[in-house]
């Protein structure tokens, strides 16, 4: 039944599009935040890494991050042996509004931060 409902709401291709416009939207930031070390992933699953100016992991960054975030609604969580990822995990029936306000929130705070 799980593979039934995959394929008929087409869900493969939904988490690529997702995965392309998040990305999009984290390399666009990158260009404007010193903090954002290595973008990666697969689909919408993906990663960002947190830095310090010297490219060492910057874990208390990423909790800040992840807390302003909290606080606006935005539920994300930090991941890696570093604790210094941000990782995201969307779910395949979010509506593109919610997303679009979801990278809002993100920028906003790594703005700030």
């Amino acid at each position: 039944a799980a593979i039934e409902t995959i394929e008929q709401d087409g869900l493969c291709e939904r988490a690529r599009v997702l995965g392309e416009r998040l990305r999009e939207g984290l390399l666009e930031l990158a260009k404007k935040v010193a903090c954002i070390g290595e973008i990666r992933g697969l689909g919408a699953m993906l990663a960002l890494e947190i830095v310090k100016n010297n490219a060492q992991p910057d874990k208390e960054r990423a909790e800040k991050i992840v807390a302003e975030c909290g606080k606006k609604g935005l539920l994300i969580l930090t991941a890696g042996v570093e604790g210094n990822i941000i990782r995201f995990l969307m779910p395949l029936c979010i509506t593109d509004e919610q997303a679009n306000e979801a990278m809002h929130i993100l920028k906003q705070v790594m703005e700030i931060l």
